[in-house]
């Protein structure tokens, strides 16, 4: 073979052995470490370790929070999931507000026995807020929200006596006119007319008193013209027990059955 050949076979070979080699990586003895992940594209992680489904609502307001307005994300947990969300879509100075509940709302995290809700800090990257454990399961959250809505309102359509005797046919109109809204900020409004027929409105907080199960019972602050509310009193006979839909109201001048309008 002529010089420029072998000259040219030469450059060929040479060629080949060096690509050769560096092609698969995996044959190198120091493979090439992967890049660095920027912080910026990095994720906040929220953990379902429940064994229930879990609906998760965030806030970026506690305002937001208490009327269920302007969400700012939600995400839909099966058992044993996580969901990522990156840190280029959060304010890492900010303090977010979460509602969680599982799809029967049986189970749920909303201030019923606490003074404030949820919240959520996202510090620092591949930081995880867990779902660990419901603050309470029963029927709280059905029967004084509905499930996701944020308040309910109650109207009168009976009333007994301190004796369970039936007293509504007795009422003049303005005495059986009785409303009750529950909100979910813990927070209450009880209107009623007094006997000239101008409505009178009194403001409440209520707080639960059981910890557990399907019985609801709540008292109000300050105890007033209106005390308590109960879902399972003996009075109540529309249906199985307890109920979702109907309260007692104990009243000062009796017990007010209340339906869920």
């Amino acid at each position: 073979m002529n010089r420029p050949g072998l000259y040219c076979l030469g450059v060929f070979l040479s060629c080949f052995i060096l690509f050769g080699c560096t092609k698969d990586k995996k044959s190198l003895p120091n493979p090439v470490p992967a890049p660095v992940q920027r912080p910026g594209v990095r994720n906040y992680i929220i953990a379902n370790n429940l064994t229930a489904t879990v609906r998760v609502n965030i806030y970026k307001k506690i305002a937001d929070y208490n009327t269920n307005s302007n969400l700012f994300m939600t995400c839909h947990l099966p058992p044993g999931t996580v969901y990522k969300i990156s840190f280029n879509s959060l304010d890492t100075t900010a303090t977010y507000y979460v509602d969680w509940y599982s799809d029967d709302y049986l189970s749920t995290n909303w201030l019923v026995f606490a003074n404030t809700p949820s919240t959520m800090t996202p510090r620092s990257n591949d930081t995880l807020f867990p779902i660990l454990a419901p603050l309470h399961t029963g029927m709280y959250r059905s029967v004084a929200l509905t499930g996701y809505t944020a308040q309910t309102t109650w109207k009168a359509y009976d009333a007994f006596d301190y004796s369970y005797i039936n007293i509504w046919g007795a009422l003049t109109a303005n005495s059986q006119y009785r409303t009750l809204v529950l909100k979910k900020d813990m927070s209450a409004v009880y209107t009623h007319k007094d006997a000239s027929g101008n409505i009178v409105t009194e403001d409440y907080t209520y707080s639960f008193s059981y910890s557990g199960g399907m019985y609801v019972h709540a008292g109000f602050i300050p105890a007033n013209s209106i005390d308590s509310f109960d879902n399972r009193s003996g009075l109540i006979a529309s249906g199985p027990l307890p109920a979702r839909d109907t309260i007692v109201l104990k009243c000062s001048d009796g017990l007010f059955m209340m339906a869920k309008q």
